[in-house]
């Protein structure tokens, strides 16, 4: 009884000591690196580099989500300019687009359409515009981003890591069906 509250009540008070005296010694500090978080994150990505994160999308719409190319389907990364050049913003979406169509027999969830704000939208090809629009909408694209919004006709490597990222989380929210357990919203909890 009276003993053991004395016991915890030295320990505690223990405790406080020590964590005072280190509080009087310099703190650890972590130092930030400056510059770009990647390295050569000025320079734009190519077309080879674009190219081949789509050919491992499409490597993981077969193995995960088990669609498979229909023989003749024009790849995502389907050659737009030599490797080394720059991807342009416009061929991005076209090829998010086309990955999307790809994915569209697996969606078992259809989101609420996010609302899009039209006159911040910029894009170089007007072609484009109607998918970046259905894109935003069912959530793949961000509506504020260099992707959508940007002003440059390229991405930068992060950039470009951002909306690829983006654009596959809701893909994979899209494909998979929650389970009632775990997500309040199926079960009428809000």
């Amino acid at each position: 009884g009276q003993h053991d509250m004395r016991t915890i009540l030295v320990i505690g008070f223990s405790i406080l000591c020590a964590i005072a005296v280190a509080e009087d010694q310099a703190p650890f500090v972590i130092k930030r690196p400056s510059g770009p978080a990647v390295a050569g994150d000025t320079n734009p990505v190519t077309v080879g580099e674009a190219a081949a994160t789509f050919d491992r999308i499409n490597g993981l719409y077969a193995s995960v989500l088990q669609i498979s190319a229909p023989s003749g389907e024009v790849h995502a990364s389907k050659p737009i300019a030599p490797p080394s050049h720059p991807i342009s913003r416009s061929e991005v979406i076209s090829a998010l687009m086309r990955l999307y169509k790809k994915a569209e027999p697996a969606f078992t969830v259809t989101p609420k359409p996010v609302p899009v704000d039209y006159p911040r939208l910029v894009i170089d090809v007007p072609s484009v515009k109607s998918d970046l629009v259905m894109l935003i909408e069912r959530g793949c694209i961000a509506g504020y981003s260099p992707l959508a919004t940007g002003s440059k006709k390229t991405l930068t490597v992060s950039e470009f890591g951002d909306s690829v990222g983006f654009f596959l989380s809701r893909i994979g929210e899209m494909t998979h069906t929650s389970s009632p357990k775990w997500t309040p919203y199926l079960r009428g909890i809000n």
